[in-house]
């Protein structure tokens, strides 16, 4: 049953730490479940951890002695049953109430006369989920309520985007488009790929099926976020340039740069699992030769590099800008992370510039919208460097993307992908 595997995703993020996209795949593979039931235990877990604000405080509400007082099995039966409710029109409503009463009773017989009586309640009472007292929609109290945010986060939308920032929030608050890369696609594909109105190679994916899987196994497309993608498009190495991608990860932007004309590319990530991803990869599409791989942490292997035509730091950072896809990051991050994340991108960068040949170009990039993440610092850095100034991309498509700095700076509501943060700096002939 599509709740039931909702149940079981969702005690593993909440109770365990699990990433929600690791463990519903997990879980998805195990299973026996259709493709159409698949897309509803999707839904589920995605909407619930989405919404949980707003779905807790409701079901807070009308609990005697509260929330917190449940146990945590029956807290998720309650929210996907309530999610369904609310957001969903697929399954009546007493269907969702018979089913979440049945789940409670396999671990706890006596709370599902309380479960039975909170829902039938709840789905007959009016969708609200915030606090109808609060005056002042722009505020950040009424966003994180209405869009079901942590505080600080919400914020931080309110710092900085102002008057957009309720625009932004819902944007973050939805789903997102599956996205992939290629510079043509395979004739069988035309079906299930869209082309981007204005960035090339960007294909939005409209079925995620086997000929799909297909071509990203025999390396013809690449799943790959429209900002990411900006990125590369950001950091547009020239025919033969050396280029190091700093923080390499899983290597989608080192793929991308290497179709962008660059003859090697050195791909540096303190985690091996993720460079051979990388390198099976590279194997596929006759790239193995033109890929460098080396663990380690940067400030460890520097001195070993050599320097480079392209730098690319795609920092670590609070990953808020992909909120929609790894919708738990809302709960998970706090101030305090963003202080750390900035102290390592500071030193990332500083480490990273130092190889970047006079003359060449060094990029940084972050997926998250906070200022001091990104814009401050940026500025902090070309404050305290002498050999570093902007240089704004040339490519003319680029420019409906950048903001009056020349720096990338994306959402969701006007860009429709991940939140992005990126600028891109020359380094001078001394």
């Amino acid at each position: 049953m599509p709740r039931s595997t909702a149940h079981e995703v969702l005690l593993r993020v909440t109770q365990d730490d699990a990433y929600s996209h690791l463990a519903l795949s997990a879980a998805l593979e195990s299973s026996s479940l259709d493709a159409r039931d698949r897309a509803l235990a999707t839904e589920l877990v995605y909407g619930v951890l989405t919404w949980r604000r707003g779905l807790d405080r409701v079901i807070d509400q009308q609990v005697k002695h509260g929330i917190g007082t449940l146990d945590p099995k029956t807290i998720i039966v309650m929210q996907v049953a309530l999610y369904q409710l609310w957001f969903l029109d697929r399954i009546p409503a007493h269907a969702a109430i018979n089913e979440a009463v049945e789940a409670t009773k396999r671990h706890d017989e006596r709370a599902a006369r309380m479960v039975n009586a909170v829902l039938r309640k709840l789905s007959d009472s009016e969708r609200i989920w915030w606090s109808e007292a609060i005056e002042d929609t722009g505020s950040a109290r009424y966003i994180g309520q209405r869009y079901s945010m942590s505080s600080w986060i919400a914020r931080e939308l309110v710092a900085v985007y102002s008057e957009r920032a309720g625009e932004v929030a819902e944007a973050y608050s939805g789903r997102s488009t599956t996205w992939a890369r290629a510079e043509s696609v395979p004739e069988a594909l035309a079906e299930n790929l869209e082309a981007h109105e204005s960035i090339p190679g960007a294909w939005g994916v409209r079925e995620f099926d086997d000929a799909v899987r297909a071509a990203l196994d025999a390396g013809q497309v690449s799943i790959q976020d429209l900002g990411s993608q900006l990125v590369g498009a950001l950091c547009a190495p020239k025919e033969g340039d050396r280029a190091l991608d700093a923080c390499a990860g899983l290597g989608s932007k080192t793929l991308h740069l290497l179709d962008k004309g660059a003859a090697e590319v050195v791909s540096v990530d303190p985690v091996w699992g993720k460079l051979e991803h990388l390198e099976r990869a590279a194997a596929s599409r006759g790239l193995t030769d033109r890929v460098t791989l080396k663990v380690g942490a940067l400030e460890e292997i520097s001195g070993d590099l050599g320097t480079f035509d392209l730098v690319l730091v795609d920092a670590p950072c609070s990953g808020l800008g992909t909120m929609r896809r790894h919708p738990e990051t809302r709960w998970r991050r706090t101030v305090e992370d963003v202080k750390a994340l900035c102290e390592i991108q500071a030193e990332l960068l500083i480490r990273a510039a130092a190889l970047v040949r006079p003359g060449g170009t060094l990029v940084y990039s972050v997926c998250t919208f906070t200022r001091a993440e990104g814009i401050d610092q940026i500025e902090a850095f070309l404050g305290r460097s002498a050999f570093f100034t902007r240089q704004p991309s040339e490519v003319e498509w680029l420019g409906a993307y950048l903001d009056e700095r020349g720096d990338l700076s994306l959402d969701p509501a006007r860009h429709g992908c991940d939140g992005f943060y990126a600028a891109r700096m020359v380094r001078g002939d001394k």
